[in-house]
């Protein structure tokens, strides 16, 4: 983004080209190789730091860093206020994610683990897993998805009052990296289609909910995401059964 605020193409198609390779790497590394989780989780996450790295090096004079700086400056004066929305929409998060992977995980039979070593762990794996996904994933893809693309498209606009289209492009590919993880976890791709329609329309409410601060953004990605690592640890440490298989038998 150049001093006036509008979107160079050269960074457009940087833009796009950073919201496309997640679901490249997942479909590589994830569907075509099959790939544990856990290598999936690291490489995406170091996505998400060296893509917005590279072009706020080379752009940094741009009103796209202010932006970015400015919207992390609020929480050091808001701080108290993103803290409780957050915990409020932390719960829902929490609420929601808990049980959507439950009750699939218990009552839909459209999970296919055996297909991959999805969730073939150790011990220690499944516990670095979990804290990856508490401690780091939340802020990262928040900062990745919500705040680097969302911003750097909005060209000359404020953060908090950018353009309908941008937020629907940035959940719409949030959502087909989603399709890749769920091809690999269902037996049919159109089930895959079906699970990543509700991640188009969660990233379109986590940039609602975006609005009201990063802290307040970050702390409902965790909510939804302890739904998430607590489910798993129920299952694998309890060696529960899904669909005739258990994590023994991986």
């Amino acid at each position: 983004m150049d001093a006036t605020g509008e979107l160079p193409p050269w960074k457009f198609i940087y833009l796009e080209v950073s919201m496309l390779l997640p679901s490249v790497v997942t479909g590589v590394v994830f569907w075509k190789y099959g790939y544990p989780m856990i290598a999936l989780l690291i490489i995406l996450l170091f996505c998400y730091l060296i893509i917005p790295g590279l072009l706020l090096y080379v752009d940094k004079f741009s009103t796209h860093v202010t932006r970015l700086s400015s919207s992390f400056a609020k929480i050091a004066f808001e701080k108290s206020e993103q803290i409780n929305k957050g915990m409020f929409w932390f719960g829902i998060c929490l609420t929601i994610s808990f049980l959507s992977f439950f009750i699939s995980l218990s009552y839909v039979p459209f999970w296919s683990f055996h297909r991959i070593n999805f969730f073939y762990m150790a011990n220690t794996e499944i516990i670095v897993i979990s804290v990856i996904m508490l401690l780091l994933d939340p802020f990262l893809e928040e900062f990745f998805w919500r705040q680097f693309l969302q911003s750097g498209l909005a060209g000359g606009l404020t953060y908090t009052n950018p353009k309908e289209w941008i937020i629907w492009i940035v959940a719409i590919h949030y959502g087909l990296l989603y399709v890749f993880i769920f091809a690999v976890v269902t037996s049919k791709f159109m089930y895959a289609i079906f699970c990543g329609i509700p991640f188009v329309i969660f990233s379109r409410k986590f940039s609602y909910i975006r609005n009201s601060g990063v802290l307040t953004a970050i702390l409902a990605h965790t909510g939804f995401n302890l739904g998430f690592v607590i489910v798993l640890n129920l299952w694998y440490w309890n060696d529960w059964e899904v669909h005739g298989w258990k994590p023994i038998e991986f």
